[in-house]
């Protein structure tokens, strides 16, 4: 028997699409998750909460005028994250109660666009 053996390439890391929040109040696009979306692309975020279902929205802009942004911070390593503490403060969410990694799903809502 005659094998065909191929050097496996090392691509080892974490390979979850997901999301994060951290104690810290940090919103975490992981590398897997801002490579799929290519959140790179984009400057800013715009928030939007559902208080009856807990649930947050994020829309990835581009646009400095827009009211209510958040700016992206970028890593090569990590991919990116935003702050979450003004919105945690004024929606009186304790963030170490919602840390942890959160599956998302994409939406269209003819409200945000």
């Amino acid at each position: 028997m005659t094998y065909q053996f191929k050097v496996v390439e090392k691509k080892w890391g974490r390979i979850s699409d997901y999301i994060s929040i951290t104690s810290s109040a940090t919103l975490g696009f992981p590398t897997v998750f801002y490579e799929i979306h290519k959140i790179s692309m984009y400057k800013y975020v715009v928030l939007y909460y559902d208080n009856v279902q807990k649930a947050l929205g994020i829309q990835f802009v581009n646009d400095g005028v827009k009211k209510n942004i958040i700016k992206i911070a970028h890593s090569k390593k990590y991919g990116g994250q935003i702050s979450l503490k003004n919105f945690l403060k004024v929606s009186d969410l304790d963030p170490s109660t919602y840390k942890g990694r959160y599956e998302y799903k994409e939406i269209e809502d003819e409200n945000i666009g």
